[in-house]
């Protein structure tokens, strides 16, 4: 009501511009309020939560096993693959010293770059999954196990009166309570579910795994062989996203939520910035090779994007594409019956020592034989 009684309306036409700026903060800030609920929510638990009272069993796979396979070993496949792909050695190339050089310095770039840029993948990924750990803080399915609180000091429901009668709901327990035989490292690595290392760090690396094989593995004899490996990396990944869950040391949302970091920085890494530094040239064996000094344009097998020349210098996709549409749209060339001399269904006269091309015959213009270079021709 205003000061004579009268209500008051709105004024929907001042309030129309500042309404949208409003209801898009107070969006905004319920989203936040949201966050906040869901991780504070993870600092504590209820007493009939069955999902963290499992029992502590050993790792299936250690960290540093995880380390042994995950780290080291994509390392040595790098190395293994660079020396099938590169050939940094002689093979009975010939005498050629400048050909090998270039390819052991190729051999050197693209080890050097694979190892930074694995490594620099698995920084991004620690830190991103240790940032979600020390954030969200979710209790480990083993938590009650390895906190064995007091549950005499614990008040888990309250009575509440209500119209139909006293109704008992149960509380969140914040304060646990844990028994003093359970260390503050025990403790504080049971608040560590969310999301899962092992399963972040083993998807990004064998998914950078098999984005190398498929950048870099040139295996034309063996044509299942990349496929297989490839697999295996998706096998040995996956297997060690289910040993958290069997091992009960996470919940099945923190492996999904592990497996889609770890890809998400695999894609990003591999595939967004790997297609820049493997780009040099593949130096793929066949079976005249040791007879080369190094493989012809048509029998080298080009990098993704990627081809060089005889020179190894690299020629991009619009090079390629102008190249090859020449190619096809070369003409045929027959020889005469009256001369030596090279003819194409145009006209085109094409010599073979001096490869000079006169102009096309216009059309409707009537066509000339060519004189003839016999001396029963000349009159």
């Amino acid at each position: 009501m205003d000061k004579l009684g009268g209500t008051t309306k709105p004024n929907h036409d001042v309030e129309k511009g500042t309404q949208p700026k409003k209801s898009k903060r107070r969006h905004l800030l319920n989203h936040v309020f949201d966050i906040l609920a869901i991780a504070a929510t993870c600092l504590g638990f209820f007493c009939d939560d069955t999902s963290i009272r499992y029992p502590n069993k050993p790792d299936t796979i250690p960290m540093w096993l995880l380390g042994v396979y995950g780290g080291v070993g994509p390392v040595i496949i790098f190395c293994i693959v660079e020396i099938w792909v590169v050939r940094p050695f002689h093979c009975g190339r010939g005498p050629s010293k400048n050909s090998l050089k270039q390819r052991q310095v190729d051999y050197l770039k693209t080890i050097f770059q694979s190892i930074f840029l694995f490594i620099l993948g698995i920084a991004i990924c620690f830190l991103i999954t240790e940032v979600g750990k020390r954030t969200i803080g979710r209790l480990r399915p083993y938590y009650l196990s390895i906190c064995n609180p007091v549950w005499s000091n614990i008040q888990c429901t309250q009575t509440i009166s209500t119209a139909s009668g006293s109704l008992n709901i149960p509380l969140y327990i914040t304060d646990h309570n844990c028994n003093s035989t359970a260390t503050a490292t025990q403790l504080q690595e049971a608040r560590l579910s969310f999301p899962s290392g092992h399963s972040s760090y083993s998807t990004y690396a064998f998914v950078f795994l098999f984005v190398y094989f498929e950048a870099r593995l040139v295996c034309p004899n063996i044509q299942f062989l990349k496929p297989f490996l490839q697999c295996i990396c998706i096998a040995i990944a996956f297997f060690t996203c289910l040993s958290r869950i069997t091992d009960f040391k996470h919940h099945p949302t923190d492996v999904i939520g592990g497996a889609i970091l770890g890809f998400s920085i695999a894609v990003f890494t591999a595939v967004r910035i790997g297609t820049y530094l493997w780009s040099f040239s593949v130096y793929c064996e066949t079976e005249d090779e040791t007879e080369k000094d190094r493989l012809p344009k048509e029998e080298r097998v080009p990098v993704p994007g990627i081809e060089t020349k005889q020179s190894g210098a690299l020629r991009s996709n619009d090079n390629i594409e102008l190249e090859s549409f020449h190619h096809k749209h070369r003409l045929p060339a027959t020889r005469s019956l009256y001369d030596n001399q090279l003819h194409n269904e145009n006209g085109y006269t094409m010599r073979p020592h001096h490869r000079t091309i006169l102009h096309p015959i216009p059309a409707g213009a009537r066509r000339i034989a060519p004189e003839r270079t016999s001396d029963n021709s000349t009159a």
